[in-house]
C-alpha cells in the first residue's frame, strides 16, 4: 500500500478520530485538524495535530499550512449547533479553496444516507448545502453518505437531554415506526479511507456507488435492517435496564426514518452488528 498524507478535518470528533486511527493502521501519515489541539492524553499516538478554525479570519493561512503536502483531505465535521452549521457551509468553502490552493488531489466528505430526501430536517438541509459547496468546487470530491451510527441510538435511548422527562420516568424512547440500518463508526472510517485511495477506488464491501470520478457519491450502511422498537429493546437488555420502550413521534425526523430513507439495502458495507457494538460498549 502506498503511503500518503491524509488530513482529517474534525479529527477529534467521533468519526474523525476513527478515521485518524484507521489511516494510521493503514500506514499513512496523518494530520488531524480541529479548532483546538486536544491535550496529549486524548491524542492518537502517531498523528500530528493542528489547530485551525475554518470560519476564522486567518482560516486561509492556517488551513493552507495544515493542507501542505496532503494527498487527500477527509472532512468529518458534523453537529447541529448554529456554530457547526456555519462550519458546514462557509467553512466548507474555505476548506475546499485551501485544498485547491495546496494542490490536494481529492476531498472526501462524510454525509448522511439519503440526506437529499430529508428536506424537513434543518440539519439535513445544511448537510446538503455542504455537499453542494464541495461539488461546485475545483477539488475532485467523493461524498460518503453513511447511515446513522450505532452511537446515535445510544445517545437517544440514554440521554435525558434528548428525551427529558420520559427517560426519568423509566422509559426507553425511540422513533415510532422507524426503519433503520445502523453502521459502526469504524466501518464508516474504513469506507472513507477506501475511497480516499483514488478518484475511482473500489470499496472493500457492498456499497451504492454513483456519479463519476471527481464527482462521486458513495452510500454505506450497516449489515442489518431493524426497526426502532427492536433497537430499543436490545439497548435495554444490554444495559440490564428495566425501562420500558416507548415509541415517540418526532417532527421532521419521524417521517424520514419511517419512510425507509434511513436504510440502504443495496449498501450493506458495515460488518459490525448493533448487538456486537452493544456487547463492546454497554457498561463500558
Amino acid at each position: 500500500m502506498t503511503q500518503r498524507t491524509v488530513v482529517v478535518v474534525g479529527g477529534t470528533g467521533l468519526a474523525g478520530r476513527a478515521v485518524v486511527e484507521e489511516a494510521l493502521r493503514r500506514g499513512h501519515r496523518v494530520r488531524s485538524v480541529s479548532r483546538h489541539v486536544p491535550p496529549a492524553p486524548r491524542q492518537v499516538v502517531g498523528a500530528e495535530y493542528v489547530a485551525a478554525d475554518a470560519v476564522a479570519a486567518d482560516a486561509p493561512e492556517r488551513l493552507g499550512a495544515a493542507f501542505d503536502g496532503a494527498d487527500v483531505v477527509v472532512d468529518t465535521v458534523n453537529g447541529e449547533t448554529p456554530a457547526t452549521a456555519k462550519v458546514l457551509t462557509a467553512g466548507a468553502a474555505s476548506i475546499a479553496l485551501a485544498a485547491r490552493d495546496a494542490g490536494v488531489g481529492l476531498a472526501v466528505v462524510l454525509s448522511i444516507v439519503n440526506v437529499d430526501r430529508g428536506a424537513a430536517i434543518g440539519y439535513y438541509r445544511t448537510k446538503v448545502a455542504q455537499e453542494r459547496v464541495y461539488q461546485a468546487s475545483a477539488v475532485p470530491t467523493t461524498l460518503v453518505r453513511a447511515a446513522q451510527f450505532h452511537d446515535f441510538f445510544d445517545r437517544f435511548f440514554g440521554s435525558p437531554t434528548l428525551v427529558g422527562a420520559l427517560t426519568r420516568l423509566g422509559t426507553v424512547p425511540y422513533l415510532r415506526g422507524a426503519r433503520l440500518q445502523p453502521i459502526d463508526v469504524t466501518d464508516v472510517a474504513r469506507a472513507l479511507l477506501d475511497v480516499s485511495a483514488a478518484l475511482d477506488a473500489p470499496l472493500d464491501g457492498e456499497a451504492r456507488d454513483e456519479g463519476e470520478p471527481g464527482r462521486r457519491t458513495v452510500t454505506v450502511a450497516g449489515p442489518e435492517e431493524v426497526d426502532g422498537a427492536d433497537l430499543a429493546r436490545r439497548w435495554a437488555a444490554a444495559h440490564r435496564s428495566r425501562r420500558v420502550p416507548v415509541g415517540l413521534p418526532v417532527p421532521g425526523y419521524g417521517a424520514f426514518f419511517s419512510s425507509g430513507d434511513a436504510t440502504a439495502p443495496d449498501a450493506r458495507y458495515g460488518r459490525v452488528t448493533y448487538d456486537e457494538w452493544l456487547a463492546r460498549t454497554a457498561g463500558a
